[in-house]
């Protein structure tokens, strides 16, 4: 909804009237938004003040705060709107790690957070990070539990030679004993000492860059190095059907890695099995989730090395997360492989939401509309938890020294977190909500590729794309594999030397079903689309200069302002129809071919006036068997109906006898509850689409915030007669120009159901290659319906003046 200030600047409303803002409420199809989010949804935005706030402020715990300091670093997220606390031992910490004496301060520290109203606490699974050692502990207990690789490397006197090699620092997580041991020493410790609030108060535990590909150090100069565990060379063997060893050394002299695909599959089969299921396992036998993230996820090469394969480890989580500390203010710079990585794994878990750690090294000056901007694409990719460093002080950056952040009242400007908080919880609404099928996935093989360039590009040029593990069944349009040097689809067979020779031959066919351009019409290349099922939209703005920009969607241009890094957010129609939705047979050479998409009811509307109309269904001679009820009056009184059920795919109506078939009396007309688009048939999802036969009444409804200053609400009904009700009240009725009516004082500010009744014309029933005949009198084609008036727009554009 687009709000205009009757000072004549813009204004931005969400809960309460703030300064610069516009909300459109733009044509459900055709139009997106004002600013440099905007959101687009065809259901009403649920009411966010009573959702938990989804920003997590990671409680680093520093020297050995007494339940008077932790009482007034809760008390004071608190009064920012923060209700959930990370429990984070880090550098700086003054207690023995996990000793007698931390267990008592993290069970203060649960039921001073209780006595708060705090809804959600988290534990973090070790001291500092990479997560699986807890303190280093589990190596001192066994030093067999350190982690082991297996290398290949040269000899003093230059011969190749295969070798064990050792980190001392870091477990073995393909090792289940020493994942038993790590959480013996940590898991099983919070569980008996903080045992009231498991499940409760205590949602989960966050586990920090676990990894399965920790290599020494000293190993650096190794030709060759792949994690190892007691077995590797037995299951190599069965998979591979070849001696790892031998493979190994065969690598080494060729310059090639003949083994990596396998390694990296069997190291991922069991880091998640031996790592990542079981501690989620015994998370969920206490009513808790394992969150968190992996390491080095931005670069397949890197990502693969420490997790065998990121996907297959990712999914185990029961709530997967990612790590973006960088927050890149240019497009180009996003790691999408790792949003792709999150989301793959979210998805793979139903879609429930997921974890984003962010801000990590700053810098502390960041501004809030990048803050904001940054939450909205975590929740594009699934995530609807946002974790950020949260210091009791700055004692550990004595240690830390390259960077600091603090989400705390260490910042004068903290109490603007409770603004933050509350547009995070509708960032984390849409989070969930299912994603429009890509036109582009992406595999993600077991062997290094250059994926993060190939996602870098396609979300420049706002393609959609998700990635598939190796295993995964395709369902997109386009699906890209890296194979060496080309890039290859496999639903077409072809290969592509780089990506704008990809670009140019196969995704330029396809288009964009929302496409953002200048004035000019060429495409934005700093902006992030995401589109989801229901019609809904995301726009991230990556230019830090306001401008204005056009949506393209479905043929229509709208202008769109962007700010520099803003955030708009719009409600969304649902748009109900009250009859059916009519597609003439336009017969040529006496046949009419349509596509259905999944099977569906319709009805067939036989003429019977001036002449029976003799029609084949596929084949088969149909005949009415009722009269008309799905036309308007005055035309269905001339029709009878026949019932069919319409298979999947593609059908033929066939005309016998096509004197029967007159302009303003087609002969046949199929009726149902579908969306037409050309020849295609699909079922009406309440989104006001492909209503091209149409004729009824349209009501489209959404839930919204009214601004106090407002007086005025217009609609541009595309010249339809219409009828506003707010709040089930009507305001009138218009049935030319200005369509304006009156907002009742006593309804400004509040909120209010927002209903447009519009009424069509019965020209849709017509279509349009009846007036179209060449040597017909001129009449038929200057007087024809459709030739001057709109198309029927999904929904009504409106504004508040």
């Amino acid at each position: 909804m687009r709000e205009k200030n009757p000072a004549g600047g813009l204004k931005i409303s969400f809960d309460r009237p703030t300064p610069l803002l516009k909300i459109f409420f733009m044509n459900l199809r055709n139009f997106l938004c004002v600013l440099a989010l905007c959101v687009l949804s065809l259901r009403p935005f649920p009411a966010m003040g009573g959702a938990e706030n989804p920003i997590v402020p990671m409680g680093a715990i520093v020297g050995k705060p007494d339940a008077k300091t932790i009482r007034s670093a809760l008390k004071g997220l608190k009064e920012a709107g923060i209700t959930q606390y990370m429990i984070y031992p880090r550098s700086g910490f003054g207690f023995g790690y996990m000793s007698g004496e931390w267990l008592d301060a993290c069970e203060n520290i649960c039921a001073i957070a209780e006595e708060l109203g705090f809804t959600s606490v988290w534990l973090y699974d070790e001291f500092n990070w990479p997560s699986g050692t807890a303190n280093k502990t589990v190596m001192a207990e066994n030093p067999n539990f350190a982690y082991r690789h297996l290398d290949v490397a040269k000899s003093r006197g230059g011969k190749l030679e295969i070798v064990m090699r050792e980190n001392p620092n870091m477990s073995n997580l393909l090792d289940p004993a020493a994942v038993e041991c790590f959480m013996r020493l940590t898991h099983e410790k919070y569980a008996q000492k903080l045992a009231p609030y498991l499940g409760t108060l205590v949602k989960g535990i966050f586990t920090d860059e676990p990894s399965a590909g920790y290599f020494s150090p000293k190993s650096g100069a190794d030709l060759v190095r792949i994690p190892y565990y007691d077995g590797l060379e037995e299951d190599y063997k069965k998979l591979a059907g070849s001696d790892l060893r031998s493979d190994m050394l065969l690598g080494a002299r060729t310059s090639s890695a003949p083994y990596e695909a396998a390694v990296n599959r069997l190291v991922a089969d069991r880091f998640s099995k031996v790592f990542a299921k079981k501690i989620s396992d015994w998370c969920a036998e206490r009513g808790m989730v394992l969150t968190g993230h992996l390491m080095d996820e931005y670069f397949s090469s890197r990502a693969l090395r420490q997790n065998g394969h990121p996907l297959k480890v990712l999914q185990e989580f029961s709530l997967p997360g990612i790590d973006d500390i960088f927050t890149p203010d240019d497009l180009k710079g996003v790691e999408w492989l790792t949003y792709g990585t999150g989301m793959y794994a979210i998805e793979k878990r139903g879609n429930k939401g997921g974890a984003a750690e962010l801000f990590a090294i700053g810098p502390t000056d960041m501004p809030y509309e990048k803050l904001r901007r940054q939450i909205w694409l975590a929740a594009c990719f699934g995530a609807d938890r946002y974790f950020m460093l949260a210091p009791l002080d700055a004692r550990g950056n004595a240690i830390k020294k390259l960077y600091y952040t603090a989400f705390t009242p260490a910042q004068p400007w903290f109490g603007y977190m409770r603004e933050l908080g509350e547009d995070a919880k509708l960032a984390a609404s849409f989070a969930t909500k299912e994603r429009k099928r890509p036109l582009v996935e992406v595999r993600y093989p077991y062997k290094p590729a250059n994926l993060t360039e190939l996602l870098k590009n396609l979300s420049v040029d706002q393609y959609s794309w998700r990635l598939l593990a190796p295993e995964d069944a395709p369902s997109s349009p386009v699906v890209l594999n890296l194979e060496g040097d080309q890039i290859r689809d496999e639903i077409t067979g072809k290969s592509f030397w780089d990506y704008p020779m990809l670009k140019e031959r196969l995704l330029s066919k396809f288009g964009r079903s929302l496409r953002m351009e200048d004035a000019g019409g060429n495409l934005i290349n700093d902006v992030f689309v995401r589109e989801y099922a229901d019609g809904s939209a995301v726009i991230l703005s990556y230019s830090q200069k306001p401008r204005t920009v056009f949506a393209a969607r479905n043929g229509a241009r709208v202008p769109v302002a962007l700010q520099s890094r803003g955030v708009e957010i719009l409600p969304g129609w649902k748009v109900e129809i009250d009859s059916p939705n009519f597609a003439r047979a336009e017969f040529e050479n006496g046949e009419f071919a349509f596509e259905v998409s999944e099977d569906m009811d319709a009805e067939i509307l036989l003429a019977e006036i001036p002449e029976k109309a003799i029609v084949e269904l596929d084949g088969a001679e149909i005949s009415a068997d009722k009269p008309c009820a799905a036309l308007t009056p005055g035309l269905r009184e001339l029709y009878g109906q026949k019932s069919v059920r319409l298979k999947k795919g593609r059908h033929t109506l066939k005309i016998k006898n096509p004197s029967s078939d007159n302009p303003y009396l087609p002969a046949a007309i199929i009726a149902g509850n579908f969306s037409q688009n050309g020849p295609k048939l699909s079922p009406y999802k309440d989104d006001g689409a492909g209503l091209i036969g149409y004729a009824g009444g349209i009501t489209q409804t959404a839930e919204m915030k009214i601004p106090e200053w407002a007086v005025l609400l217009k609609a541009d009904t595309g010249g339809l007669p219409a009828e506003l009700f707010i709040g089930g009240k009507s305001m009138g009725r218009r049935a030319w120009p200005p369509f304006a009516w009156r907002i009742p004082q006593e309804l400004a500010g509040k909120r209010a159901e927002i209903k447009i009744r519009r009424e069509t014309s019965n020209a849709g029933i017509f279509g349009t290659k009846a007036f179209e005949v060449s040597g017909a009198h001129d009449w038929l084609k200057e007087r024809r319906p459709l030739g001057n008036s709109k198309p029927i727009t999904p929904a009504a554009e409106c504004v508040f003046e």
